[in-house]
């Protein structure tokens, strides 16, 4: 908030800290004071008005910084005549051409009791007249302390001049006076004078620099008449300047003062010039050279990644009253031990230079700043995309697919939608039939992966082509019995059959059948397919060796078959297929949704990829030719189930196999089976393995039980029958037990016979068909007897 308060004509505009001094400027008018209050101040001043005073309320700079926003440009800017800037801190305006403090065009200025530091330029007055400068100091600016251009009439005295390339500089300035100054420690000259300058009074300065540049002008002089009083250096009079050297080999600092006046007892003619100081100063006899504090200083770190916080500690001897620090990042700071933050990577030069009334030094140091290392990137794993050249067309439809993932994808697995895949990063595929496809690009790296789908329509060509024959196995040699899984590839068909062994005669209208040759030889397999423009045939040899000992086989592993099934075709009742496409980590399971078996699914953890495959279920009409014999339990049904091609339902490729069957109600109650007694047994080692269900459901026809399996092959569910005790426990009366001998029991008794006989497999007890005709011929030798009666 800015506050105006009146003081007679003119007005006192206080600038809180955090409020725009220019925007104060901006609102004032000649006359009025413009008072800051403690703080730093980030912006470029410019003063256009007339007579305003600007001044901090402390009238300490130390504590009132106008820190130039733009480094290129001047802090503070003054076009305006009348105008006095005093208590203030001018900085970080670095570049060559800028200053903390600039007077153009000016009169009667005054700029006293300020700090400039860190910039270009500290205080430069170009074309101004009639201006004040004094008890000003100007510390650590680059080109030049105090500049003179063009500038006539103009006071400065009073000022300290120190760690500069420049001390105090005139150029093309005339009628200036120079006095009471302190100019220390510029690197290239403490005072310098273009030959262009006239009638300039140099006086009572204290020069202590490694050189100075004085070229001859008109009119000028380095000493005033010889006065008693003070002089800069404490003699008792005052006269001309103090030339001395850091080192120590100044003109000053060697001359002889025999009378012990202050004044040398000979004269300076300055270097390479016509001018003489009539009456340079040294030091009185009588008083001890001063020695001025020696700077110093350590900071707790010298490198280390941005943001980097320094602590600064000042270790500086002589009892120095004043610190000034520049930081090299156009920071600076007034504190004894500053605390400082580098934002920003670079290398950067840090100078301390310390004061008292003896004089000052300066230090310097190396701060480097590294850029801080960029974070680890998540893994990204790539996005999946691709485009085609076409997306429909007639069959056979040929597409080029082109990658276009991003993320650096490393491998590419594309799933075109008609059973076949690629790897290629751009494969091309053919369509050969007709459909609508669904077109998956899984693209992936060591970050993970990603998919997208797309869809290609396959039209039906106009005219409809010659069908094309083929077909693939899972083996075209093998022991006997071998069976052999045929895939149907053909394309363009409308039907098809399968000659196993050439005879000429048709064997299965299956797509995809099973068939197991029994007897070694060479066999002949011809697939005939046709559609209205005629039939083709593909034929293959299938070598069967020499047939395998007897003794059946234990089928431990899983796989069985060799991808079909090795039961002949005679022994199956009835089986049903299920195709499901298996991915390594994912759960699979089989369903039977057709109810054509007692087998309801099959499921297991896939441990390794096999792509679309086929498990058979297959349910016997007797016992399989792959077993010995059956379970000694009534046996409910004889089944088998293969899982895929040649061995690939192994604990190498499989884990958790589970097996779910069915058994009806009917056979349990006619069977008289304890629905406890329930097992499914599993042929292994050519022995019967007994394994533990669950009963998981039931319905009205069926209860369903699933059990853990090692593998799949040869089953048989089997039940007991309940004991006569266990019946008896059922609670029905004896005399219901008891049936009549006559009318249409006899018959009920006789259809249960026979029913008895049709829905079990009791084919193990000997003699069982003359038990069954001795039950016909009672029961019609009963009924008989009722038709006499």
């Amino acid at each position: 908030m800015i506050l105006c308060v009146g003081i007679g004509t003119a007005t006192e505009i206080t600038v809180q800290k955090g409020d725009s001094i220019q925007a104060a400027v901006d609102n004032a008018s000649s006359e009025d004071v413009i008072t800051i209050q403690p703080g730093n101040y980030t912006e470029n001043v410019k003063i256009y008005t007339d007579g305003l005073t600007i001044r901090s309320a402390s009238g300490n700079p130390d504590n009132t910084m106008i820190k130039a926003k733009t480094a290129t440009d001047n802090a503070i800017f003054v076009q305006a005549d009348n105008v006095r800037i005093s208590g203030i801190t001018a900085a970080a305006a670095t570049a060559q051409s800028a200053s903390g403090i600039r007077l153009s065009g000016c009169n009667n200025c005054v700029i006293e009791q300020n700090k400039l530091t860190v910039n270009g330029r500290g205080i430069y007055l170009v074309s101004s007249t009639e201006c004040t400068v004094s008890g000003n100091t100007v510390i650590n600016c680059g080109y030049y302390g105090i500049l003179l251009e063009s500038s006539k009439g103009n006071t400065i005295s009073g000022n300290t001049v120190t760690n500069s390339e420049r001390g105090i500089y005139l150029g093309s300035s005339d009628d200036n006076t120079v006095s009471g100054n302190t100019v220390t420690l510029n690197n290239n000259v403490g005072f310098y004078s273009c030959s262009l300058c006239d009638r300039n009074l140099i006086y009572n300065n204290y020069f202590n620099n490694t050189g100075i540049s004085i070229k001859t002008g008109s009119g000028s002089r380095f000493n005033t008449t010889k006065t008693s009083g003070p002089n800069i250096v404490d003699g008792p009079y005052i006269g001309g300047n103090y030339w001395g050297k850091p080192d120590g080999t100044g003109f000053s600092d060697t001359a002889v003062d025999n009378d012990g006046d202050g004044i040398s007892d000979s004269t300076y003619t300055l270097p390479s010039s016509s001018y003489v100081d009539y009456l340079p100063l040294v030091y009185p006899s009588s008083l001890p050279e001063p020695v001025p504090p020696v700077a110093d200083f350590s900071g707790d770190v010298t490198s280390g990644e941005a943001p980097l916080t320094v602590k600064f500690t000042d270790k500086s001897t002589g009892d120095p009253t004043t610190w000034d620090w520049d930081f090299g990042d156009g920071n600076v700071s007034t504190d004894k031990n500053p605390v400082h933050i580098y934002t920003s990577a670079g290398t950067y030069t840090t100078t301390l230079t310390v004061s008292n009334e003896d004089g000052a030094s300066s230090k310097e140091g190396t701060i480097i700043v590294t850029q801080a290392s960029e974070p680890e990137p998540e893994p990204v794993p790539p996005v999946a995309d691709f485009s085609s050249d076409v997306t429909s067309g007639e069959a056979p439809l040929d597409v080029s697919f082109t990658d276009k993932s991003t993320g650096t994808p490393t491998a590419w697995e594309w799933d075109f939608g008609d059973e076949t895949t690629s790897t290629d990063q751009n494969p091309v595929h053919t369509y050969y039939s007709a459909g609508a496809y669904t077109v998956t690009l899984t693209a992936s790296n060591a970050n993970g992966g990603s998919s997208k789908t797309g869809s290609i329509t396959a039209l039906q060509p106009p005219e409809l082509a010659l069908p094309v024959a083929d077909f693939g196995t899972n083996a075209t040699q093998g022991l006997a019995p071998l069976a052999i899984q045929f895939t149907y590839l053909s394309q363009n068909v409308v039907s098809w059959s399968w000659d196993f062994d050439n005879n000429g005669q048709p064997d299965s209208t299956i797509q995809n059948p099973v068939y197991v040759y029994e007897v070694p030889g060479t066999y002949t397999v011809n697939l005939t397919v046709s559609n209205e423009n005629g039939a083709v045939s593909k034929t293959l040899e299938i070598e069967v060796l020499k047939e395998r000992s007897s003794g059946g086989s234990s089928h431990s592993s899983g796989g069985g078959g060799g991808g079909g099934s090795p039961e002949p075709a005679r022994n199956v009742e009835t089986k049903e297929l299920s195709q499901v496409y298996i991915t390594n980590g994912k759960a699979v399971e089989f369903d039977f949704a057709k109810n054509a078996t007692c087998v309801v699914y099959v499921s297991f953890d896939a441990k390794k990829t096999a792509g679309k495959t086929t498990t058979i279920a297959e349910e016997l009409k007797k016992k399989s030719v792959l077993v010995s014999e059956l379970p000694s339990d009534e046996v409910y049904k004889s089944f088998n189930v293969w899982v895929g091609n040649g061995g690939y339902a192994t604990s190498k490729n499989i884990e958790n196999p589970v097996l779910c069957f069915k058994v009806e109600k009917s056979w349990m109650q006619n069977k008289s089976i304890d629905r406890a007694s329930i097992a499914l047994n599993r042929y292994e080692d050519k022995a019967w393995v007994q394994l533990p269900v669950n009963l998981s459901e039931e319905d009205e026809e069926f209860l369903y039980f699933t059990a853990k399996v090692p593998g799949f092959s040869s089953f048989a569910i089997t039940g007991k029958a309940k004991s006569l005790s266990e019946e008896d426990a059922t609670g029905t009366e004896p005399e219901q037990e008891t049936r009549s001998a006559e009318g249409e029991d006899v018959k009920n008794m006789g259809e249960e016979v026979k029913q008895t006989s049709a829905q079990g497999e009791d084919t193990k007890a000997p003699g069982f068909g003359i038990i069954y005709g001795i039950a016909c011929i009672l029961a019609v030798f009963l009924y008989k007897r009722k038709e006499k009666s």
